[in-house]
């Protein structure tokens, strides 16, 4: 896929491109090539090979921000590198991703790369949602939309996070995905509510209540 995209910002040079890439890796059933296994001992685990796909996945990325310096583009480029969700592997008595809320799942890197308008070295503390991203990645492109994105643009946490207003984030799953692996993944429809430091996940079948300090404890 890398070599595509390069191919293809080869053939675009001078004219203003989006580009996705999904890298598919980081999904079961996490079965990364052997050169990126090495490191990751000779009998893995299922948390080892999935640390491995990312890993491969972020050497991939090495390679594309290499070459867009390279070439000359890279500082004119908004590169934004996150993902839909993340991955349980064993917390809570839970695997896999599809049906629950917990922080491992709803956590995912979101790493903003353009030197005009994202300081170095910035880091954002509150949680924001990827229904925002859209919104983000137009008002750093300079665009204005006749019909608008919804969410609003995370921009202004990029010269101080602090000073960014924030809201809670809410997330919900309403039903168990089923899965063909046999392992338990899911408790039920879940509710969660997340701010800067709390945490609260409603399983709505069993109205049972959860309440985690994440600062505190990242499980």
């Amino acid at each position: 896929m890398t070599d595509e995209f390069l191919d293809f910002v080869g053939r675009r040079m001078s004219r203003p491109y989006f580009a996705f890439l999904n890298y598919f890796d980081a999904h079961k059933p996490y079965d990364p090539p052997p050169e990126v296994m090495t490191g990751f001992g000779s009998e893995p685990g299922a948390r080892d090979r999935c640390d491995a796909s990312y890993a491969g996945i972020d050497a991939e990325i090495g390679r594309l921000v290499a070459a867009l310096r390279e070439n000359g583009t890279l500082n004119n480029t908004v590169i934004v590198v996150t993902a839909d969700q993340g991955e349980l592997c064993g917390e809570h008595g839970l695997y896999e991703h599809t049906s629950n809320l917990y922080l491992p799942v709803l956590h995912v890197p979101l790493i903003v790369r353009y030197p005009s308008r994202v300081p170095s070295g910035c880091r954002v503390t509150a949680p924001v949602s990827l229904r925002d991203l859209a919104a983000t990645l137009t008002d750093l492109s300079g665009l204005t939309l006749a019909d608008p994105f919804p969410g609003v643009s995370l921009a202004a946490h990029f010269p101080d996070d602090g000073a960014a207003t924030t809201t809670p984030v809410f997330a919900a799953v309403e039903r168990g995905i089923r899965s063909d692996s046999g392992l338990p993944f899911t408790k039920g429809a879940m509710q969660s509510l997340l701010d800067r430091r709390w945490q609260l996940i409603r399983t709505v079948g069993m109205d049972e209540r959860e309440l985690y300090d994440y600062r505190a404890d990242r499980a």
